[in-house]
């Protein structure tokens, strides 16, 4: 999977998000079309928090 700037050039498979068990958004800018991951887990931090507190957003 691509991370990075890079990620919003594409989108994700809608498969993807479909057997996904959750979703986490660490960005900076405001994430897009939200609506096509409703249902799922959510953890939406900064891009620093997501690198340097892993374990405590992913139990959140």
């Amino acid at each position: 999977m691509r991370s990075g700037r890079s990620c919003a050039l594409w989108q994700l498979d809608p498969q993807l998000v479909a057997d996904a068990d959750g979703v986490v958004f660490a960005h900076h800018v405001e994430v897009r079309d939200e609506e096509r991951f409703a249902g799922k887990p959510i953890v939406d931090v900064g891009v620093k928090a997501g690198i340097n507190r892993q374990k405590a957003a992913a139990t959140s």
